[in-house]
């Protein structure tokens, strides 16, 4: 598997994982790493990938886990639905916090703030196919964080090309 340094600087994952679907989450404590999958419609047509199949974030040596939950009120403020941060003992507890196909994702971020990775992952809550008001920021902190498609393991640049080729090739059809 391959792995990249990142600058101090976030790169964002819109274009890979926007309106994409959070669909798993599994913890393994012997390992201490965690594994997201995100399943994104449009990239799994356009590259004739299992509809079911989706990117999975593999984050190794997590040191750190937190989720927001919030119902925005515009103009107003935003209710606090249950900020918490996990410590190593509850991350079981947070699989189930974050129940399948429970996330619609609007925004990913990864950036390296020192040593180690940080991933933040932001969406709404999604019961029984239909958009709740409610939102939720995922923020992981892990020593080594790798990405695997359908068609195998990919560095962060390989993956954000993915997200580019879709949207360049969308461009191209909207003109026609």
């Amino acid at each position: 598997m391959m792995e990249r340094e990142l600058d101090a600087e976030s790169v964002s994952l819109w274009g890979v994982l926007h309106d994409g679907e959070l669909r798993r989450i599994d913890w393994n404590k012997d390992t201490r790493s965690l594994s997201i999958e995100v399943t994104v419609g449009y990239l799994s047509s356009y590259y004739d990938w299992p509809a079911d199949a989706g990117i999975v974030f593999q984050l190794f040596g997590l040191t750190s886990a937190k989720v927001n939950q919030w119902i925005p009120q515009p103009g107003l403020w935003n209710e606090d639905l249950g900020s918490r941060r996990w410590t190593p003992r509850d991350w079981t507890e947070l699989v189930e916090v974050v129940p399948p196909n429970a996330v619609m994702i609007s925004e990913a971020t990864v950036s390296h703030p020192g040593p180690g990775v940080l991933v933040a992952v932001a969406g709404h809550e999604v019961r029984d196919g239909a958009s709740t008001n409610i939102w939720l920021e995922l923020t992981l902190e892990a020593e080594l964080l790798r990405f695997r498609t359908p068609d195998g393991s990919v560095d962060l640049d390989k993956l954000i090309q993915l997200g580019d080729a879709y949207w360049d090739n969308l461009g191209k059809k909207r003109r026609r």
